[in-house]
């Protein structure tokens, strides 16, 4: 999943830190989801989902796009 979310976010030239303030949180939240240390939250998931218009089974690669 993470790995998506990071070429989602260089495709579209979205840094940790533009999600992050876009998001609500600070960065060192979205760099510690970005190493895996940490799995980010449902809510996060869902947002991250509608702001890149990517699907939540296609994130964790239950489904191609």
């Amino acid at each position: 999943m993470i790995e998506r979310m990071k070429k989602v976010m260089s495709d579209n030239d979205w840094s940790y830190q533009r999600v992050a303030n876009s998001y609500g949180c600070c960065m060192s939240t979205v760099t510690k989801w970005m190493a895996g240390k940490y799995q980010p939250k449902a809510d996060f998931i869902i947002w991250f989902c509608k702001k890149f218009h990517v699907s939540a089974d296609w994130l964790p690669g239950l489904e191609e796009r």
